[in-house]
């Protein structure tokens, strides 16, 4: 848009802010533009363009989010707010709306949950010592730093003197982060305090340059006690509040640490409220050697500065409910009584309707799950398991394909108008440094030869005939381009005319690595005013923090199973927008297995937050609840890889379902597991039970829901027990272990899991089998991955699934279905209301119901490794899996049992070597 467009934009934004955007219509708007096209005049094509941007941006909602909070606590922000002029609050709301394209209603949104939280910190007017601990959980790239920015603003009206904000361990990340609060809070550039300048004003300092903030830091330079002595400054003396914008470092905190004793703590403490804001609290596995970024040091220099105040405010920001606060305590004990356990409030975020997030991209039916794409063919160009000597050879036909679509994907956003925005690609191989750097060499080479042709051949009308790289990026258009289909579709413009500029968007595409120091250098954004064009490759850099701007194109190979690292690497979440039609991403297919699975895990534990807080429980309750998740293994284990032989944790299945995923592939087990499944059934009906297709409940007799399969109700535990002793389970299902499930049902003492519900998946379509004595069902389909070193088959589909969800539903009628459904709704968030419901819901809500078990006889369709043929899906024979299903039933303690595994066994399951290294760095 031209600069008269953005004008016009704002101003009329500004105007509608305080408007219910469900009634402003076209005749509205029009309006206000053509008001602002007095002074700023537009053509009519340009006016309609400006019309279409402010329908997309008040289309966006955002809800507010869900808290649990210590008991009994009192409210005084509310009451307070009729005194405080807000005048930071003000300015930073305005400049949301006017410089950064947020819709007036996202804005509100933010607003009332900043109130929410701001209540939940100390009083700063108040004179008695305070010390208090929250944590707050947003997903990744959705906007927390506008958040807790928010938070800064009304902490600055209410009265704070002190900010501390922490980033990560990154200078880069920093320095990002000190230029968004210079913009978003400051409102001058924060070199002017270090370097003398004058009359300085950025973002929110072009509203209102009347007041301003003082930042010692910069974002030329952490905090430097030489600098800081220099400037001569005293809190006590100050007028206006102060904020230091620092990195995860010990030597950097040590020195804040001593300056603000030595100058401003005469008495040994400091008496200012204070706000520290830890916003890279999600690092749940870090476990570097560096000293400086040593977890235990770094912990230990935050609780020394909240220690300096008498009044202070712990907030860390987490992208995952898995966070190392829950996790990394040896005890439950240790957790609760850590100084920075946040035990005052855990408050989790709602996204923006405009936000692509895990769930949208990953979910079958999610929005945006048309960018996935596949690249198991790059196991041949760089093994997921390799050294730092490592050297890859011939670029994988993905990567080429990958790396030829960002190049239509410039010229489209050319096209578009888009001309002088960033565009960025991200290629995450390998955490080495030396193979990165071979890697971008090798696709330096590839993008200088394709611009090369370009030039000289893409402005000859059909060029793509007869030059090969112009017909391969032909194909690529058609492949990506032409044949996706999404609801988000913009114009994608004929081929004619992507060939025709193919040149004038590509030739300024520069590759670069991104890696070690050199971030601030290679993706120097800020210097380039008519936008960068890059493709960054790195590995731990480009997965933690830093944003890459205009990014449309990820291509992502990376062996990890670590729920933080996987969800950190994934910095394609955020907001594409008019250009997330363009937006690509490769990886394996394992790899969209395991996000699948964590993204479904993470929304589980979000909704609990909802629940816990409609249970009037405290953040303790839900502290408990992640350290007895399953899914916590993963994290757990990673931490206590180094010094341990042992893993062992307590955990509960309530509220979850758990399959089989894994099945062996030898064919002496199958045929003990289907012998097993054939005994126990007939043992089953020989003992008096038939399959049933009603159920009475309260005395009146209805039927199931899944009355179209065999079901069997309230069948005794000790039949369950008899069958997982004898069915074989594959060592590879972490989370499926016949010995917990006994020891869980060895560990009811309310007799919650002493009747079991049976239910045996069917599909009548195919040929059916004798899975008892006269009782016939068609084996399910399901598509396949053979390990051939470990013996497994794993279920593939998009979801690494076994199950169906209306499996989970069974032993209930309709009207339990439809109680269910109605409760898992009011825990999900408005926008997520009417999305189908995953297996987990049927038994999180609270609803009373028996645990069940579910029986798979599957039948082998797709192999998704073609070049791994397994022989026998050919002889259409009949796999066996088993899924169970345990209730969290309302007002009942949940059933736990302890976790124990060899620290060995651990690694073979996950699949990591015995010289593991999590990745806390480059190398």
């Amino acid at each position: 848009m031209s600069n008269n467009q953005n004008t016009v934009l704002s101003l009329t934004l500004t105007q509608v802010k305080n408007l219910d955007s469900s009634l402003i219509n076209e005749e509205e708007l029009k309006k206000y533009v053509d008001l602002f096209c007095n002074i700023n005049p537009l053509t009519s094509e340009e006016k309609e363009e400006v019309i279409r941007e402010l329908f997309s941006r008040l289309a966006v909602k955002i809800d507010t989010g869900s808290c649990v909070k210590e008991k009994n606590h009192v409210s005084w922000y509310y009451n307070a707010k009729k005194s405080i002029d807000g005048k930071y609050w003000q300015r930073y709301s305005e400049y949301l709306i006017t410089d950064q394209g947020f819709a007036p209603e996202v804005v509100n949104s933010i607003d009332r949950t900043t109130d929410e939280i701001m209540d939940l910190l100390g009083n700063p007017t108040q004179k008695e010592i305070f010390s208090r601990k929250g944590l707050v959980i947003g997903e990744v790239q959705s906007g927390k730093t506008s958040t807790y920015t928010a938070i800064i603003n009304k902490a600055a009206d209410a009265g704070y003197k002190v900010i501390i904000l922490l980033t990560g361990i990154i200078e880069k990340l920093r320095q990002q982060t000190q230029e968004r609060l210079d913009n978003g809070f400051v409102g001058l550039d924060s070199t002017a305090f270090v370097r003398e300048k004058t009359n300085v004003y950025v973002g929110v300092g072009d509203k209102n340059n009347k007041f301003s903030a003082c930042s010692i830091t910069s974002t030329s330079s952490d905090f430097n006690q030489g600098i800081a002595k220099q400037l001569n400054i005293q809190l006590s003396g100050l007028s206006v509040p102060i904020i230091f914008v620092v990195k995860k470092n010990k030597s950097v905190l040590k020195q804040l640490e001593q300056w603000l004793k030595v100058y401003n703590a005469p008495t040994g403490s400091i008496d200012a409220p204070m706000l520290l804001i830890d916003d890279e609290a999600d690092n749940a596995s870090v476990n570097t050697r560096k000293d400086d970024e040593d977890p235990t040091a770094i912990n230990t220099c935050i609780r020394n500065l909240l220690k300096l105040f008498t009044r202070s405010n712990y907030v860390a920001f987490t992208a995952t409910p898995y966070a190392n606060i829950f996790i990394n305590p040896e005890t439950e004990d240790e957790m609760l009584h850590d100084d920075l356990f946040p035990r005052h409030f855990i408050y989790a975020l709602e996204s923006p309707t405009n936000y692509i997030g895990a769930k949208s991209i990953f979910d079958e039916d999610g929005l945006y799950h048309y960018m996935l794409h596949s690249n198991n063919d790059c196991e041949q160009f760089v093994p997921e398991k390799h050294k730092k000597e490592f050297e890859p050879e011939t670029l994988p036909t993905s990567l080429k394909e990958a790396i030829v679509s960002f190049f239509i994907t410039n010229v489209i956003r050319d096209l578009r108008g888009q001309i002088n925005s960033h565009r960025s690609m991200l290629i995450n191989i390998s955490r080495f440094i030396n193979v990165q750097n071979n890697i971008a060499n090798q696709v330096d080479e590839f993008v200088r030869d394709y611009q090369r042709e370009y030039k000289l051949y893409s402005k000859i009308k059909n060029s793509y005939k007869t030059h090969e790289k112009i017909t391969f990026t032909k194909k690529i258009y058609e492949k990506y381009f032409v044949s996706i289909d999404t609801k988000i579709k913009e114009n994608i413009f004929e081929w004619d005319k992507i060939q025709q500029h193919l040149d004038e968007a590509c030739s300024s595409i520069v590759v670069r690595t991104v890696n070690g120091g050199n971030s601030k250098k290679n993706l120097n954004y800020d210097e380039n005013e008519y936008g960068l064009r890059i493709i960054a490759v790195g590995g731990f850099s480009l997965s933690r923090g830093l944003t890459l701007e205009g990014l449309s194109h990820s291509y992502f190979y990376r062996n990890s199973k670590m729920y933080d690292t996987l969800m950190q690497m994934g910095r394609w979440f955020g907001y594409r927008n008019h250009y997330a039609d363009l937006c690509q991403i490769w990886m394996s297919d394992q790899s969209v297995e395991w996000y699948a699975y964590i993204t479904e895990a993470q929304e589980d534990l979000k909704r609990e937050v909802k629940k816990m807080m409609n249970a009037n429980q405290t953040p303790a309750d839900f502290g408990l609840g992640v350290r007895n998740d399953i899914n916590s293994l993963m994290v757990t284990a990673v931490n206590k890889m180094r010094n341990t032989k042992e893993i062992s944790t307590s955990i509960s299945l309530c509220g979850t379902m758990i399959e089989t995923t894994y099945i062996s592939s030898k064919n002496s087990v199958n045929e003990k597991n289907r012998r097993t499944i054939y005994e126990w059934l007939n043992g089953l009906i020989k003992s008096g039970m038939q399959p049933s297709r009603y159920k009475v409940v309260n005395g009146i007799k209805s039927e199931l829901d899944q009355k179209n399969h065999f079901q069997f109700l309230d069948v005794n535990s000790e039949n369950i027990i008899d069958l997982l002793s004898r069915f074989e389970i594959s060592k590879y299902n972490f989370n499926f272990r016949s010995e917990d499930i006994k020891e869980m049902i060895d560990n009811d003492t309310d007799n919650l899991l002493s009747k079991w519900d049976v239910i045996i998946a069917d599909n009548p379509k195919n040929d059916k089998i004798e899975i008892c004595d006269s009782l016939y069902i068609g084996p399910i389909g399901r598509a396949y991955t053979y390990n051939e070193d470990k013996q497994y088959i794993q279920m593939s589909g998009s979801k690494s699934r076994l199950g169906s969800v209306n499996y989970a539903k069974g032993g209930l009628t309709e009207k339990e279905v439809a109680e269910i459904e109605e409760k898992a709704r009011y825990f999900r968030s408005e926008m997520e209301k009417n999305k189908s419901f995953n297996q987990n819901e049927y038994f999180n809500t609270g609803f009373v119901r028996n645990p069940l078990l579910v029986i798979y006889p599957v039948i082998l369709t797709k192999n998704k490794n073609e070049n791994n043929k397994f022989k026998f899906a050919e002889e259409n024979r009949i796999y066996f899996g088993l899924s169970i299903g345990i209730p969290d039933i309302d007002g009942k303690e949940k059933i736990v049992y302890n976790y124990k595994i060899n620290l060995i066994k651990w690694k073979e399951i996950i699949g990591v070597d015995d010289d593991f290294e999590e990745e806390t760095g480059e190398e």
